[in-house]
């Protein structure tokens, strides 16, 4: 199956629209899990003024050129965008090409970058050496950066076939591995 595009999904916000839209990329379900958790304490923030759209992007499907550059269009647009990653040293060779891809697009004013990364329980909680590539990102885009750490084991959720609301949710959705494309 391929990705779906961007175009089609008519994911991108008009700043007066009364959204907030967060992209996240992720690399596991675990992360994929943390970031839903952020996702849902942040739209339930905002749920009163704003309706909250979050958008999802596991890493492998950077790998794909027009998903790449759409999804690096989609989150230049987006209010919040979220990398969830185990990765401490580096990012895979496809995610750091999307990265750079995304900091030439034309970004949204007021914006936010995180940095969302796994933590074992024994470590003191210590921003991992990527932290500062992706610091450095968001200042390139002009938006500001935020860190965050798992330090317990998030469970995983088993994806369904299609995505559904996560239970107890407002604002996450699970997106399936079987899936492709954005919300694919």
């Amino acid at each position: 199956m391929s990705p779906v595009r961007v175009s089609e999904q008519r994911l991108l916000a008009n700043p007066d629209s009364g959204q907030l839209i967060m992209h996240v990329l992720y690399d596991t379900p675990v992360m994929q899990s943390a970031a839903a958790i952020v996702c849902d304490q942040l739209g339930a923030s905002f749920q009163a003024d704003l309706q909250v759209q979050v958008l999802w992007s596991h890493f492998q499907h950077l790998a794909d050129r027009r998903y790449s550059r759409e999804a690096a269009e989609v989150a230049a647009q987006s209010d919040v965008v979220i990398l969830a990653t185990v990765c401490h040293e580096a990012l895979p060779g496809t995610v750091a090409r999307w990265l750079g891809s995304w900091i030439c697009q034309h970004h949204k004013p007021d914006t936010m970058f995180c940095g969302l990364f796994a933590q074992h329980l024994d470590q003191e909680p210590r921003l991992p050496p990527l932290a500062a590539l992706l610091e450095a990102t968001a200042k390139l885009t002009g938006r500001e950066w935020l860190t965050g750490w798992v330090r317990r084991q998030v469970e995983a959720v088993q994806p369904p076939t299609r995505p559904t609301r996560a239970a107890g949710s407002n604002t996450a959705f699970i997106h399936s591995p079987l899936c492709h494309g954005i919300n694919g």
